[in-house]
């Protein structure tokens, strides 16, 4: 649960918290429980409609998110839960290391988007979208590492 809530407020998935996933577990009990986003399109520093989202919203445990706010209410979960998000915010939540696996994607499928601009009529482009993507992991990890270190007292 850690894991899907550290990696969707990361990307300011709002929809993740409420709706756009689906809970999975074997009834045998041979697996845990995974979780399986899908709809994501809300996320990055875009909105649904393809418009900007600011990279410094959303703050620390997502929105309308009912389990994580009983955690956050416990000190103990509030503390362990910040100081494992400040490490991933060190590593792969690196600007280093988030920016080169999304311009290897980006590389990946520029062929496609080049094709679907051809046919469709959008308002931005896909390299104007890629700088929105771009900024938005440049600034993020910054908003949430000035919210985790207030929760947790480092700096």
């Amino acid at each position: 649960y850690q894991a899907f809530t550290l990696a969707n407020v990361f990307t300011n998935n709002q929809d993740a918290f409420t709706k756009n996933y689906y809970l999975y577990h074997e009834g045998d009990g041979s697996l845990p429980f995974l979780i399986v986003n899908w709809d994501a399109d809300a996320t990055w520093g875009i909105s649904w409609d393809g418009t900007p989202e600011d990279p410094e919203g959303g703050g620390i445990w997502g929105t309308k998110n009912g389990l994580s706010k009983k955690l956050a209410a416990i000190d103990q979960c509030q503390a362990d839960y910040a100081k494992d998000f400040l490490a991933a915010l060190d590593g792969i939540f690196a600007y280093e290391i988030t920016s080169a696996a999304f311009a290897e994607i980006a590389a990946q499928v520029e062929p496609d988007i080049r094709f679907e601009e051809c046919r469709w009529e959008k308002e931005t482009s896909f390299a104007e979208q890629l700088d929105v993507v771009d900024n938005f992991l440049q600034k993020r990890p910054e908003y949430l590492r000035g919210l985790l270190e207030a929760v947790s007292g480092e700096r």
